[in-house]
């Protein structure tokens, strides 16, 4: 807008008016009750039509009109994405814990039975509006941007590439806090995991009747796991986040496998191990993830190695699925064998099995937080971003 008075003036800019001040957010409901309520854009988008309107009505040459109407596009997009989307993602993001910080934290999860926190459900919920957000940009240049430029290819182009560069960077910058906010999420769930208490679970004698039922850990972890998918759901129904979740379920099976190398399995204790991997399938697959879905088979055939005689583990291990497992990670499962040995005395079928040349020491692990980065963000890697144009992407 041109300042009256002195012509020399130069016109007032909205990046002189910040609509979010970063130091002054320090809650989400702050964002989700102010900038990033409904009716924010749906007035900016009506005071935008309104312009456009009486830009079409007042100006009678075409090419001068439609300049007008591009000029107030460009001037929605920057305020709507620049000084209030993008803002409220910062923010938001500066609000979630790291998940560094919370694993120095750990002690008192890992001794006590109290789970980590989740991921603040207002965060879903910023991301939610944000993209909606987005939806009602792409409505309005579809419904009024556009009408009247037919006659005009070339500022038609101008005006779509203004919206494209707009959605692609709310689109890359919902991403990056998705990212954070799993990776914070499956920082919860290896300590879970990882809690020290878990470590005898499967070491149960034969007339116990936890053999009827699930682990502990791994009812806290699966409860963690679902009220955490709930909420997403819940809140981003439409965005496509199978590459997130599927880094999720390999990384916290990968970290259940380490668990598996460090304690001490019965007969009895197997069944156990069976029930988890049960509440884990059920839980798990509700990320609709293939790779997932077959580690799961592969945890699964595992179990055996904990059920069959000394006698039939040569031939179970070249049968199923186990053909194409790591030897290594064979050898590390059937240690963790109650009937393994006896103090340090090694049980006469293991030479048998392994064969002099191999190592067959077991010796427990001292599991540290922090094993999930590698590979949740090896997982991440192998994919990038692909924006939709109706704001759905596939984050990463």
């Amino acid at each position: 807008v041109e300042p009256r008075g002195n012509k020399n003036t130069a016109p007032q800019s909205l990046t002189a008016f910040p609509l979010i001040h970063l130091n002054r957010i320090n809650k989400l409901e702050q964002l989700l009750s102010g900038p990033l309520r409904p009716e924010s854009v749906r007035q900016v988008i009506s005071l935008s039509s309104d312009a456009v309107h009486r830009c079409r009505s007042i100006l009678y040459d075409v090419e001068e009109r439609e300049q007008k109407v591009s000029a107030i596009w460009t001037m929605d997009c920057n305020y709507i994405v620049g000084h209030l989307l993008l803002p409220s993602l910062k923010a938001t993001t500066n609000l979630l814990p790291d998940s560094n910080y919370s694993a120095s934290n750990a002690l008192k999860d890992i001794l006590g039975d109290a789970p980590p926190v989740l991921p603040p459900r207002q965060i879903h919920e910023v991301i939610a509006s944000c993209m909606d957000a987005t939806r009602q940009l792409h409505q309005h240049h579809k419904d009024v941007i556009y009408v009247g430029m037919d006659s005009l290819p070339t500022l038609k182009t101008i005006t779509l590439e203004t919206r494209r560069s707009h959605v692609k960077q709310v689109e890359e910058v919902v991403g990056s806090v998705l990212r954070k906010t799993m990776d914070f999420f499956t920082a919860g769930c290896e300590k879970i995991i990882f809690n020290k208490k878990a470590k005898d679970d499967y070491f149960v004698r034969e007339d116990s009747p936890l053999a009827m039922e699930a682990s502990k850990m791994v009812k806290t972890l699966c409860a963690f796991i679902k009220e955490e998918h709930d909420v997403v759901v819940s809140c981003l129904p439409n965005m496509d986040m199978s590459v997130l979740w599927k880094a999720v379920g390999l990384t916290t099976l990968m970290l259940f496998n380490d668990h598996l190398k460090r304690t001490k399995i019965t007969v009895t204790g197997a069944f156990v191990l069976a029930n988890d991997v049960n509440m884990l399938t059920r839980t798990l697959g509700a990320f609709n993830s293939s790779p997932v879905d077959l580690a799961l088979e592969d945890l699964r055939e595992v179990c055996n190695l904990f059920i069959v005689p000394p006698s039939n583990l040569s031939s179970l291990m070249e049968t199923g699925r186990m053909v194409n497992m790591a030897r290594s990670d064979l050898r590390e499962f059937v240690c963790q064998r109650a009937d393994f040995s006896q103090g340090s005395v090694k049980a006469t079928w293991v030479k048998d099995l392994f064969g002099v040349d191999e190592p067959i020491t077991s010796h427990e692990k001292e599991l540290k937080l922090g094993r999930y980065k590698d590979c949740f963000d090896s997982e991440l890697r192998k994919y990038g971003t692909t924006p939709s144009a109706r704001g759905n992407a596939k984050y990463v």
